[in-house]
């Protein structure tokens, strides 16, 4: 583990910006409770 944490932090700045790169916008307005209860329970969704 000491070893995959040395090479990647603090992260470069150039690979930090390819990751970005790879998020999109879908346009779905979400809320964290949302986000919470997909990532982290059995991933029902409430509906509000």
């Amino acid at each position: 583990m000491k070893k995959v944490y040395k090479t990647n932090v603090p992260i470069p700045n150039q690979e930090y910006e390819r990751i970005l790169s790879l998020v999109e916008d879908w346009g779905i307005e979400t809320w964290w409770e949302e986000m919470d209860q997909v990532l982290y329970s059995s991933g029902i969704r409430r509906k509000r």
